[in-house]
């Protein structure tokens, strides 16, 4: 964990500085297009310069304070989490639509996914607090909406709402825990949010079961509009503290907003091409409109004929020259094409995709085949499904205290993708049956499944972020273990 330091000589160049630098380059512009605007992203982003020197005033009460925090707020949000995930087939078979949950599951994996970028570089440009407080403010109106559907679409629309604060939130934890730590400590402290699941796992399955007792999914999901705002305060308040304490002494005496820089006209100019808008919609198109109509059309061959299922498909991938023709060519791309040559960056990209792929083709309908074809009761289903968290948390602590010593990640990293190949063959093996064998199969298979996402999804995660320089670290798609961990 980084230390406090007492003397100014050990700040980055002061915020005066670059506030000057960024005025100096809006004067010089002479408008505020592609090509001129002031440097909003990267180490000189106002939001970056701001946290650099905020975090040297932390004291030890304050990291003790920021990291209970975290805690807290990962505690809220995997609990909730958890027992969503368990809500979510109750919520589509109540509109007698259970086939489109896997429907449901692909836009919040395609907005997630699109939102990661945006999210950190608007936390670039504006600062963490202030992008945590809209997370929030989404993940409240997300929930809210999905409470009080009263049909899939609308459920749906909740469900996009609920997955950007979603997102977005786990995303600046561990921007946050970056900002604060060393890269040697990181993959500890990276473990902080996800210990709640080591709790989460045992009491999911007792509210799950509390909850449908007494009433509804709606109430289940509804109740954590209260819930989970509370919970963010101790965060907030911490930030707020040494947001304060660094206020006083002077040391932001000449920090200057995006706002105050470029006024609402040019931010907004300078913002649509610097978040790269269009490559952002080109994503999510080429995405959802290739991803959906496999969830909608399913195995039934006269799907494949109707035009609701071909267009989509064949507009999708249409998309894909386009997205990467505008991103080669686009001043602020997504995807830094350039980092794209490091074999690191490949690595870990092609275990985010493989990971995640594997995963959900067993994940998203387990729940389901949980109660119906193993017999399992709600407790005990939803319980089974919160074990892959459960024993990558435990695996992955262990993990990184290995790492911290040996600093060596490829021997975790394909002695875990080894064990996932082992699980999913033990799954393929218990299919389903309510005998003793059966049950105890599945459980070996996700515990095993576990162990193996806590040995090279944070590893992947390290080594990427070792491989890039200090700005992009935060515009990578991390690695993370599967949602409903």
């Amino acid at each position: 964990m980084g230390t406090v330091e007492d003397s100014k000589e050990a700040f980055p160049p002061s915020p005066l500085e670059v506030g000057e630098k960024g005025k100096h380059d809006v004067s010089d512009s002479g408008n505020a297009g592609q090509d001129h605007s002031p440097a909003l992203l990267g180490e000189k982003s106002p939001g970056v310069a701001r946290v650099e020197v905020i975090s040297r005033y932390f004291t030890l009460p304050d990291k003790v304070l920021f990291f209970f925090g975290i805690f807290l707020l990962a505690y809220a949000y995997g609990l909730d989490g958890t027992i969503r995930y368990t809500y979510q087939p109750y919520a589509v078979a109540s509109y007698a639509q259970h086939s489109l949950l896997a429907t449901v599951n692909v836009l919040r994996g395609v907005i997630g996914a699109a939102a990661q970028p945006t999210i950190a570089k608007i936390a670039d440009v504006f600062g963490r607090a202030e992008v945590i407080s809209i997370t929030i403010v989404f993940y409240i109106i997300g929930t809210i909406i999905e409470a009080c559907a009263t049909n899939v679409q609308s459920f749906c629309a909740g469900a996009i709402l609920y997955q950007i604060g979603y997102t977005g939130i786990m995303l600046l934890v561990e921007v946050l825990i970056a900002d604060t730590t060393s890269l040697r400590s990181r993959l500890i402290f990276s473990y902080v949010p996800a210990l709640p699941f080591l709790i989460n796992t045992w009491v999911s399955g007792n509210v799950t079961n509390a909850v449908l007792g007494v009433t509804t999914w709606k109430w289940g999901i509804g109740m954590w509009a209260i819930i989970y705002p509370v919970c963010c305060l101790p965060l907030i308040a911490s930030l707020f503290i040494v947001h304060r304490r660094a206020k006083v002494d002077g040391a932001l005496a000449g920090y200057k907003s995006s706002y105050q820089l470029l006024g609402a006209r040019r931010l907004s100019i300078a913002l649509f091409w610097q978040l790269d808008v269009i490559g952002v919609i080109l994503l999510i198109a080429v995405f959802a409109l290739i991803l959906v109509p496999f969830t909608l059309a399913g195995g039934v061959q006269t799907q494949w004929q109707k035009a609701k299922v071909i267009a989509p498909l064949v507009i999708g991938v249409c998309c894909i020259p386009v997205f990467v023709f505008w991103e080669r060519s686009c001043k602020h791309p997504m995807v830094p094409f350039r980092l794209l040559k490091d074999r690191a960056v490949w690595a870990a990209l092609g275990i985010a995709v493989m990971l995640n792929t594997a995963w959900y083709l067993q994940g998203d309908f387990l729940y389901t085949v949980l109660i119906v074809a193993f017999d399992e009761s709600i407790k005990s289903a939803t319980r089974i499904t919160s074990l892959y968290s459960f024993s990558s948390v435990i695996t992955g602590c262990i993990a990184g205290l290995v790492v911290l010593k040996i600093r060596r990640l490829k021997v975790m990293i394909i002695c875990g993708t080894l064990l996932f190949m082992v699980a999913f063959g033990i799954l393929i093996h218990f299919r389903g049956g309510s005998g003793g064998s059966s049950h105890s199969g599945v459980i070996g298979a996700q515990v095993l499944l576990g162990i193996a996402g806590g040995l090279f999804p944070y590893p992947a995660q390290a080594s990427i972020q070792a491989a890039t320089k200090h700005e992009r670290e935060r515009k990578k798609r991390k690695t993370p273990a599967p949602e409903s961990s």
